[in-house]
């Protein structure tokens, strides 16, 4: 499958390690960030410098994900919520910090 990269919105500079395949992103993602193929990034939300997200994971509008943290797949983070330590579980996480609610 071809690699493709959606960016939404305006951009400054953007430099990531490595995006994965159908990549759908609004600002503000960090530059050294490594996706996994099929993330979607929603508007407003921040994934931190040498973090981490695994395949299939949604980040909704306004979520954060701090420096370093990495993200399992078959994640989806909920709107709003700040993701402050590694996720290992596939689940669904909302709050500060995120907490799996199922």
């Amino acid at each position: 499958m071809p690699f493709s990269l959606r960016i939404i919105g305006t951009w400054g500079h953007l430099r990531l390690s490595a995006w994965g395949r159908l990549s759908i992103l609004a600002p503000s993602l960090s530059t050294r960030a490594s996706l996994g193929d099929f993330p979607h990034v929603a508007v407003n939300a921040a994934v931190g410098g040498r973090s981490r997200l695994g395949r299939r994971v949604l980040l909704g509008a306004g979520a954060v994900v701090i420096n370093g943290v990495s993200v399992c797949d078959d994640v989806l983070i909920g709107a709003g919520s700040t993701v402050v330590a590694d996720i290992l579980k596939p689940g669904t996480y909302v709050g500060s910090p995120a907490r799996r609610i199922r």
